[in-house]
């Protein structure tokens, strides 16, 4: 039951990120850019990375994805980190630490900065608190 759960809550989850992103009118490239770090969260991105693989100039991407959504770039992608994480919290299967490796932080001490700059709660706070 523990997996049809999991399987249930990851369709949720991606259904209510499509929705959001489909009520946003974003240029192609910023699109682009939203489903790009939605697949590769968890790797090391950089700008000049993912710039290269969309065949745009880093600086160019940089300012466009800002104006676009209001959110820097590497912001969106420690927020999509953060609510990947979430989910292996509510999963409950796998240590703090592994997570924030899971997630693309090398450095758990910065995951969890980052987990409380964006939720407001410790990872283990979040943990106690479902």
């Amino acid at each position: 039951t523990n997996i049809w759960q999991l399987v249930k809550l990851m369709a949720q989850e991606y259904c209510k990120l499509i929705q959001e992103y489909r009520e946003k009118s974003y240029s192609r490239v910023v699109n682009e850019t939203i489903n790009y770090v939605h697949v590769r969260s968890a790797k090391n991105l950089t700008l000049k990375r993912i710039a290269s693989d969309l065949n745009i100039d880093p600086f160019v991407l940089s300012r466009k994805f800002k104006s676009e959504t209001g959110k820097a770039l590497f912001d969106f992608v420690k927020e999509q980190r953060i609510e990947h994480a979430k989910l292996l919290l509510r999963r409950g299967n796998l240590t703090i630490g592994e997570i924030s490796l899971e997630v693309g932080f090398n450095d758990q001490g910065y995951f969890s900065h980052c987990f409380k700059s964006v939720t407001k709660q410790t990872p283990s706070g979040y943990k106690k608190g479902m």
